[in-house]
């Protein structure tokens, strides 16, 4: 394999899994990258957006707030109001589950640091969650990779008609 491709696709699997995790996982494989292969792009590019965010949240807030001084800003949106509900519904671990996949992982990490909880506990749940989704979704794509290179699929729809 050509070291030039490799690393331009390993760079496209950690651009999608940096932001939610279920796009990235199910390229790889299509990509030809193995199991291992996959886990490292993912879960690099998650914890990398992790600690980023964890790290310079206040300052990007603060600098975002003296460049766009606006008016006084309703403290509780509607969106905000559902986040805090699903919160208090359930917790540090609902969230967390459901980070990579439906609330995106800096959104997840700047209101876990908000609420009080450990900034190494939640690079512990996103590692743990990012593995857990990150494997789903692997052989989800490997699966659906193989229907259709297969042409199952193909044949499949073609008899439905």
């Amino acid at each position: 394999m050509d070291y030039d491709i490799y690393i331009l696709k390993a760079l496209t699997i950690m651009f999608f899994s940096t932001w939610k995790t279920y796009v990235g996982p199910g390229l790889s494989y299509a990509c030809g990258f193995s199991y291992i292969e996959m886990l490292v792009f993912n879960l690099g590019a998650a914890l990398t957006s992790t600690v980023f965010f964890l790290r310079y949240s206040r300052d990007i807030g603060k600098r975002l707030n003296r460049l766009f001084p606006g008016k006084n800003r309703k403290r509780f949106s509607p969106r905000y109001r559902k986040f805090i509900r699903f919160w208090n519904k359930y917790g540090l671990y609902g969230t967390m589950f459901l980070t990579p996949v439906l609330i995106g992982i800096p959104v997840s990490a700047f209101f876990s640091v908000r609420f009080g909880t450990r900034k190494i506990k939640i690079i512990y749940m996103v590692t743990i969650f990012v593995v857990l989704w990150s494997t789903i979704f692997y052989y989800l794509g490997m699966l659906g990779y193989d229907l259709v290179s297969d042409g199952v699929l193909k044949r499949f729809i073609v008899s439905l008609n």
